[in-house]
């Protein structure tokens, strides 16, 4: 029969709600990993009725070969088979609790063994206890990885599998167990593919009973019961979905640490209502919240969290976003590394601090989601008459096709404040289009915030820029008007400067502190084996630390840096001094440097197409001179021109009530300073200034021409040429520093480097990918996945 068919004969309730349980366990029963003692009597047959095709099969196996095999493990053969054209199981009159309870019993006791595909866990147990890499792993060697990993979380419709047994919801979900696993990264410098594994279970005696049923029913036609399955379990079509929202569980597992998957729970059992009726019973999951998530380990907190309802979820997460209980740093856009796209529109989830949203892998919603709103919006017929007044001067045979002339010739900003803006109707309609946490604007600046986030949330990237950089220009600005308004300075009015100067200079601080680390970390690192060009401002600051603390300034001063980052303006300002003289010294033994042979990518020396600059361990050897010599003069200016303007003495003056007040004159040359100063390093790229994709240009040449854009609307365009593949250049949605003063030997293209800011999510996914010094193939095997 075909699912239609199957729709239409089995609609009874009772049947349904049985038939997709029995299903349920037969899936995971068929994908889990047992070893080849296991004890098959653990679980319950006894209570599985079969039907007469199922006993017709049964008995086949009684009769042949397998006469003297207990009869129990024939029926749980059976069962694992579990249809062909007909049920082989008698559902209605199956006791399915008692059988569940056995099943469930095997997996809190890990006799029934499923993989944690979540996270890293196997990835790095596989990186760190296996020497050899392969596509597969036999049974003994599947057991060995997954011992003493948490038990795999997966859900079938309303049962869900992991370390606290079988629980089931009423939010039906397919999360379907597998047995192959994303766990390696081949030594190939150049190479990012994720390569999988295909875990084993072991081959027992039920294997052979499989093999034998499938022999037995060869030729049978088989009906679509899979299908029907689905059907029934995915009641929301999310195969069609273009948001997904039954996936945003694994976004969450894979882009949320351990603690903030409790402080989501934690918001769940406080804030839903009924959220104590849905959790597990026991003593576990009685008491205050706070307890309760205490004593939950990650997965058993997955587990639990697959309990509630999806929308619930991403809620409950966007809401602890705006409240900064889960911290997401104004660049980071969290993205499943483990990436599974799904679908009819191959959709992935992302998560900012503006909430989630889902776009496609392969094509753009963000205008027909756009249209869909406005569509929906003014759906009634009052508010459709309103709708085709305000478009009116488009000339078009229908509204959809005006809504279509509107949104490609217009801003989608503006869009949204004439169409959503329009009254509180239209917002509150909004809230309901778009899955998530909205509160209603209060002020100006909030609602630019909903803007903001609606644009978001339709696919629209919204450029949020760190806000270093504007915060001293504004107190540099206020400053200099402070210090301009009198000729002769009153104890008030030196006690506004004093104040209006404590924050400059923090601003000031902050600036070198990121502009020396970032300097020195970009000149000195090798970025192709060790960094793979991502800026992490705390791993700069180590490095910078470790590269000049203790140089010789002159015979009299050693600079000395604090390991934490606390530096005063002293040892920020002289360390550029410190960095240049080390680069000297780089270049001028640069054979010390040189990349080994078996550090280079595969590419190297085998085409002509493809260059390869990192040939040392050190970039500033590897650029070009003449870009060495420009940043060199740059980055030298600061202590010159702060002692020439005495930058120093002033801000010390400043710090404490003294008599020897600065001059009017001398304040405003040091504004001038200060001012030009960090524009240059802002200019050049020795400050790591932010960019984020503006636009992309290609004409019928298939050139390419990307617009990038800083916090000011200073745009940066760039041509890409394949020539520097083997360099890892940031993609185009990452937020990048780009350095306009250093380029390779024979290429224009600018130093792009991805910019990373400190979370639970960066620290989790530190130090990844993973790649062995040699890759060891043990087998050429061909592996179905």
């Amino acid at each position: 029969m075909k699912k239609e068919e199957l729709i239409e004969k089995f609609n009874e309730r009772e049947f349904i709600i049985k038939y997709t349980n029995f299903y349920g366990l037969k899936y995971f029963l068929n994908n889990c990993i047992i070893s080849k003692d296991y004890d098959f009597n653990n679980l319950d047959t006894n209570t599985i009725i079969l039907s007469n095709k199922g006993q017709e099969l049964f008995d086949k196996l009684k009769k042949g070969k397998y006469a003297s095999t207990n009869e129990n493990l024939l029926k749980l053969a059976v069962f694992l088979e579990f249809d062909r054209s007909e049920l082989l199981i008698d559902i209605n009159n199956s006791d399915y609790k008692s059988f569940v309870k056995s099943v469930s019993n095997e997996i809190i006791n890990r006799n029934l063994l499923f993989p944690w595909i979540y996270g890293r866990t196997l990835y790095d147990k596989y990186y760190e206890e296996f020497e050899e890499q392969s596509r597969f792993l036999e049974n003994e060697e599947t057991l060995r990885l997954l011992k003493d990993t948490p038990q795999g979380v997966f859900q079938m419709g309303n049962q869900i599998i992991g370390p606290l047994g079988i629980l089931h919801t009423e939010n039906k979900r397919i999360l379907p167990p597998t047995r192959v696993v994303q766990l390696w990264h081949c030594s190939d410098p150049s190479c990012f593919a994720l390569h999988t594994v295909k875990l084993y279970s072991a081959r027992t005696l039920i294997s052979e009973l499989l093999f034998e049923i499938s022999e037995l029913t060869r030729g049978e036609e088989i009906s679509e019961w899979y299908d029907f399955y689905r059907e029934l379990c995915d009641s929301e079509n999310s195969f069609y979905d273009d948001f997904k929202l039954n996936d945003i569980p694994l976004t969450l597992v894979n882009s949320f640490g351990e603690n903030e998957l409790r402080l989501l729970l934690q918001e769940i059992i406080d804030t839903k209502e009924g959220a104590r009726t849905i959790i597990p019973k026991g003593k576990r999951f009685q008491g205050a919240s706070e307890k309760i998530i205490s004593s939950l380990s990650k997965a058993e907190c997955f587990q639990t969290i697959l309990l509630f309802d999806s929308c619930d979820l991403l809620v409950a997460t966007e809401k602890l976003i705006i409240e900064r209980k889960i911290f997401i740093p104004t660049t980071e856009v969290r993205v499943s590394k483990i990436r599974k796209t799904g679908g009819f529109f191959n959709i992935i989830h992302e998560c900012n601090r503006l909430g989630f949203r889902a776009i496609s892998s392969d094509t753009h919603l963000s205008f027909i989601h756009l249209r869909n709103l406005i569509l929906k919006l003014y759906s009634e017929n009052g508010l459709k008459q309103q709708l085709e007044w305000n478009l009116r001067f488009y000339e078009a045979a229908s509204l959809k096709e005006k809504v279509e002339d509107y949104i490609n010739s217009e801003e989608p900003r503006k869009i949204l404040k004439e169409v959503v803006l329009n009254g509180p109707y239209q917002v509150g309609k909004t809230f309901e289009f778009l899955p998530g946490y909205f509160q209603m604007p209060n002020t100006l600046e909030e609602e630019e915030k909903m803007i903001d986030k609606i644009l978001w949330k339709l696919g629209f990237n919204i450029n949020i820029y760190p806000q270093i950089l504007p915060v001293f220009e504004k107190r540099l600005s206020k400053f200099k008007k402070i210090i301009e308004e009198n000729n002769k300075y009153t104890e008030a009015d030196k006690e506004k400067i004093r104040s209006a100067a404590v924050n400059l200079f923090v601003s000031l601080e902050e600036i070198l502190k990121h502009t020396l680390s970032f300097s020195t970390w970009l000149l000195l690192s090798d970025h192709f084996k060790v960094t793979r060009f991502k800026y992490n401002y705390t791993e700069a600051t180590s490095f910078m630390t470790e590269k000049l603390n203790g140089y010789d300034l002159n015979e009299d001063t050693k600079l000395l840096f604090d390991s934490g980052g606390k530096n005063t303006l002293f040892p920020l300002v002289e360390g550029f001094r410190a960095l240049f003289g080390i680069c000297d010294a780089y270049l001028d033994d640069t054979t010390k440097y040189e990349r080994e042979k078996a550090e280079m990518p595969r590419f190297f020396g085998k085409t002509n197409l493809v260059d390869f600059p990192l040939m040392h361990s050190a970039l500033v050897i590897d650029i070009k001179r003449s870009c060495y010599q420009n940043i060199r003069e740059i980055g030298l200016s600061i202590p010159s021109e702060f002692g020439k303007n005495k930058v120093l003495e002033i801000r010390n003056s400043l710090e404490h009530d003294r008599d020897d007040f600065p001059l009017k004159s001398n304040l405003i040359k040091a504004c001038e300073c200060l001012s030009k100063s960090i524009n240059r390093l802002y200019e050049s790229g020795l400050y790591p200034n932010v960019y984020l994709f503006s636009s992309l240009n290609k004409d019928k040449y298939n050139r390419v021409i990307k617009t990038f854009e800083d916090y000011n609307g200073k745009e940066i365009v760039i041509s890409e040429l394949i020539n520097y593949k083997g360099y890892p250049i940031p993609s185009s949605d990452s937020p990048i520093v780009i350095v306009p003063e250093i380029t390779f030997p024979d290429t224009k293209e600018p130093l792009r480097i991805k910019y990373e800011e400190n979370s639970e999510y960066l620290f989790y996914w530190r130090n990844y990918p993973r790649k062995k010094q040699k890759l060891i193939k043990k087998d050429t095997l061909e592996i179905e996945e």
